[in-house]
């Protein structure tokens, strides 16, 4: 009995063996069929993203479980999504093979620089600029002699080059004053009990003038030295020649005694 039972457990011991082989191998078939069937989606989408450095990333295609109803069966589609923001759906033998693009919009920063209040601004009154003249200048001078060796002078250069040299310091002065010794004229008849006696000649009126001299002084003890009519011929000499004049006049004695008004640059048509 023992003997006839081995063969027959050995038997039985072999088909279990044989069973468990032939459900390896069925595993096996179904890992290479799900390899070959299903793998070159998830190849490809590999290599994609090895090539174009994108992030793959898997979402529901258009008309998956969520929007289907029950009855259907969810579709994957492998889908890349680049730096840019575009995404890209690869094809699939069991999806509908379309290929869609969606382009998100670049994020924008706005940065909203900060408002400075300025403070109010004051307004200055207007100022009031006062200029002051100038400082009143004047030149005045001693005795000034038209007869004798000047008077020689000028019968042969005029009464300018008479004042030729002291010119530059009268004119530049508001107001020239002098002293002239003696009355400017060619008439008149000499006093004889004086010693000395002048006459200037009548050239000496324009040399005053262009001198630059503006009032002269005849109250002097030579004004007489050719009687009143030398003098009172001085007067319309000066005046011709645009010369003040004081110290002497005319009758009545007032007008002798009545300073002159002169009006220098510094206040001319000041009023």
């Amino acid at each position: 009995m023992v003997l006839l039972d081995t063969p027959r457990r050995r038997r039985s011991a072999n088909r279990g063996w044989a069973i468990a082989a032939a459900l390896l191998w069925a595993v096996v078939f179904a890992m290479c069929a799900w390899y070959v069937w299903g793998g070159p989606d998830d190849v490809s989408a590999t290599a994609s993203r090895g090539k174009e450095g994108t992030t793959t990333k898997a979402i529901p295609a258009i008309g998956s479980a969520d929007t289907l109803p029950p009855a259907a069966t969810p579709q994957i589609v492998p889908t890349s999504v680049t730096a840019t923001g575009s995404v890209s759906r690869a094809s699939s033998p069991k999806a509908a093979g379309a290929t869609m693009t969606a382009t998100q919009p670049a994020a924008t920063t706005t940065s909203e620089l900060p408002t400075t209040t300025l403070p109010p601004t004051t307004t200055l009154p207007p100022t009031t600029t006062t200029t002051l003249p100038r400082a009143l200048t004047v030149a005045a001078s001693g005795d000034v002699l038209g007869d004798r060796g000047p008077g020689n002078f000028m019968d042969k250069h005029g009464g300018a080059a008479i004042f030729a040299e002291v010119k530059p310091l009268l004119e530049t002065a508001m107001i020239a004053f002098v002293n002239v010794e003696g009355p400017i004229s060619d008439k008149g008849v000499r006093a004889s009990w004086k010693q000395f006696t002048f006459r200037g000649r009548p050239a000496l009126a324009d040399g005053l003038a262009s001198a630059g001299i503006d009032v002269v002084s005849l109250a002097n003890n030579h004004s007489m030295d050719y009687g009143p009519k030398a003098l009172l011929d001085t007067f319309p000499r000066l005046r011709a020649a645009g010369v003040q004049w004081a110290g002497a006049g005319g009758a009545p004695a007032p007008p002798a005694a009545r300073p002159p008004h002169l009006a220098p640059p510094a206040t001319a048509g000041a009023g």
